[in-house]
């Protein structure tokens, strides 16, 4: 049937079919058109054999894959501006009968590099070995999505796609500095959402785009490669670094001991030194740190809402390194309530200006309550390290001085007597005259003979029928690495 011409006369053909070249109808027969415009130019011929697209390749190509025998004109045939799949024979002008037509040509197609691979392949065996995209996609869930873009990597190198192959290893150096810049800026406490915003990103750049064109290039299947291997490396690399963390995570214990054995010789050039108590809030006041702690929790209507909760006190620096410091403090300052969220501590010091988010690293075991803190320091801060006595040393009615963020009104000094050592809990504590308030919990308690750091103040009592007691934990409990425990 003719088209009549529009009134520019051109012939008024459907969009849909002057697009059909886009779309190839899964009817095996060739229209009257097709076969009066295959002398047209064929410079892009895509093959259909074995379950397999080939292609495109040029006519000339197709002939002499034709003569050799590694095609058969009963293969099938297509090329834009064709309507339909045609049989080879019959879009080369070969006279042969059409074998039935798949149901739809994929939308992908192979390089032409490694069809010589796929055509030397024994009839129905797969033409290529990769690693199922799928599984690689979940085990990257248990590992890292380090170990999913190194196979997806991998596989576009074997699937004949060198591009694509390429953008792999970029995602992978991609996913290292972001993996790298998260812990520099978030510590061990990456929010949950970061992470999941992470791994979709990967996803759906890395894993989906594979996992579809396995899915639409290979619908006849594929050599599946073993996971023995990469699931062994990924397992010793999460070892080693699982064993790392745990290093790490007794750093702070191993120099307390360390600092501890050092300071000795600094505690007996001023051990029979008696400082005033200006002098020692001149010294060591600067070491003793405001702490703020934050949290939400549900309440409100219907417990709904997050509302929001703190708590306030003290901490003391132990000693300081290049670019960190190690504070000590009470536990319960710094402990939030299981069902707590969004937790973060901050602390500041006489230096600072403002606030610094600090990590909590190790916290007392049992009724043992102190906790470590690490800092971040400027560059080229002055090194520091604090003097020590163990209770040993103590004397009942020495003089002390209790530095601390009274009030949570920032660092005051407060200063009174050793009065007793007391045995509360199963613990050894010492008792004192000096006021302590609200805020002072994990601050500094000094004795004025030597300027030394003797005990980390607890808690205390004022008003009522009880005036001026308080107590501090001795800062024996500090160097005991049995004491302690990684934060969590």
């Amino acid at each position: 049937m003719q088209r009549a011409p529009d009134e520019h006369g051109k012939l008024n053909v459907p969009y849909a079919e002057r697009l059909g070249f886009l779309f190839p109808p899964k009817s095996p027969t060739a229209s009257r058109h097709d076969r009066a415009c295959r002398k047209l130019t064929m410079g892009e011929i895509y093959i259909f054999t074995n379950g397999q697209q080939l292609g495109p390749f040029d006519e000339q190509e197709v002939r002499q894959d034709l003569d050799a025998g590694r095609i058969a004109a009963a293969d099938l045939a297509w090329a834009p501006g064709r309507s339909g799949w045609l049989p080879l024979g019959e879009f080369l002008n070969i006279s042969t009968i059409p074998p039935p037509l798949p149901e739809a040509p994929p939308v992908h197609q192979i390089d032409s590099h490694y069809r010589e691979d796929q055509r030397e392949e024994a009839p129905g065996k797969p033409a290529v070995a990769i690693w199922n995209p799928v599984p690689a996609a979940l085990w990257s869930l248990v590992f890292s999505p380090l170990l999913g873009s190194i196979l997806f990597a991998k596989n576009w190198r074997s699937l004949g796609q060198p591009a694509r192959a390429r953008h792999g290893w970029i995602h992978v150096i991609v996913l290292v500095g972001v993996l790298l810049s998260a812990g520099f800026v978030f510590g061990d406490h990456i929010p949950p959402m970061a992470i999941v915003a992470v791994y979709a990103v990967w996803f759906f750049a890395s894993a989906l785009p594979q996992i579809r064109f396995v899915q639409e290039t290979l619908p006849a299947g594929y050599a599946k490669k073993k996971w023995r291997e990469p699931l062994l490396v990924a397992l010793f690399f999460s070892v080693l670094f699982a064993s790392w963390q745990a290093w790490e995570a007794t750093r702070p214990i191993r120099a307390r001991a360390d600092i501890r054995n050092q300071s000795r010789s600094d505690e007996e050039i001023v051990a029979n030194h008696e400082f005033a108590t200006s002098a020692i809030s001149e010294l060591l006041a600067p070491s003793v740190f405001e702490v703020h702690c934050q949290w939400k929790e549900r309440g409100g209507f219907l417990w709904l809402n997050q509302v929001p909760h703190g708590s306030r006190g003290s901490a003391v620096m132990l000693y300081n390194t290049d670019d960190a410091a190690v504070l000590i403090t009470n536990r319960h300052v710094i402990e939030a309530p299981t069902a707590a969220r969004e937790f973060s501590c901050w602390v500041r010091g006489a230096n600072l200006t403002q606030f610094v988010e600090a990590g909590i690293t190790n916290k007392g075991k049992g009724n043992i309550d102190l906790a470590l803190l690490s800092v971040p320091m400027n560059k080229g801060a002055q090194p520091f390290r604090q003097r020590f006595r163990e209770m040993a040393g103590v004397q009942v009615g020495e003089s002390c001085v209790a530095i601390g963020n009274a009030l949570s009104k920032g660092i005051s000094v407060t200063a009174g007597i050793v009065s007793r050592v007391e045995n509360i809990d199963g613990l050894q504590v010492i008792r004192i005259s000096a006021p302590i308030n609200h805020g002072n919990s994990g601050g500094a308690l000094f004795a004025n003979k030597g300027g030394a750091l003797i005990g980390i103040v607890s808690s205390g009592i004022n008003g009522g029928k009880a005036q001026n007691i308080g107590w501090a934990i001795p800062i024996d409990y500090a160097f005991d690495e049995k004491n302690w425990e990684a934060a969590k």
